[in-house]
């Protein structure tokens, strides 16, 4: 699909128009002295938006059909799982060091606050001697 001259969209940078393409990347300018490289067609999931609805149609029904941005998402999905897991590694990693210390290098416990008194309630008094 021929992109050139098309306006998008991004995120951080602003609106922009597409400048260059060859078959896996864009050259889009936001401002005179702002230009921009992205591949293509990872762009458009999740950073540049085309402005031009009927386009952004026609785009839309390219990349479904195209095998390069299935692999693609697969290979997002991917990293996502293994960056979470990782997370959940690290946390769990985390708590097993806490817990295996002493209980005189853990710090101090977190005790309950006391109750406080209801102030709506009269003060009980003490008996005198």
């Amino acid at each position: 699909m021929d992109l050139l001259h098309q306006q998008v969209l991004h995120p951080r940078y602003g609106a922009g128009e597409i400048t260059g393409q060859s078959q896996r990347q864009l050259s889009v300018r936001f401002s005179p002295e702002s230009m921009r490289r992205f591949l293509y067609p990872a762009a458009f999931f999740g950073h540049l938006t085309l402005c031009d609805p009927l386009c952004r149609a026609e785009l839309e029904q390219e990349l479904a059909q195209s095998p390069d941005a299935a692999a693609f998402l697969r290979q997002r999905e991917l990293r996502r799982t293994l960056r979470q897991a990782e997370r959940d590694r690290l946390t769990l990693s985390a708590r097993r060091k806490v817990s295996a210390r002493p209980p005189s290098e853990r710090g101090p416990r977190l005790r309950s606050p006391s109750p406080r008194p209801d102030p709506c309630q009269k003060p009980k008094r003490r008996p005198t001697p």
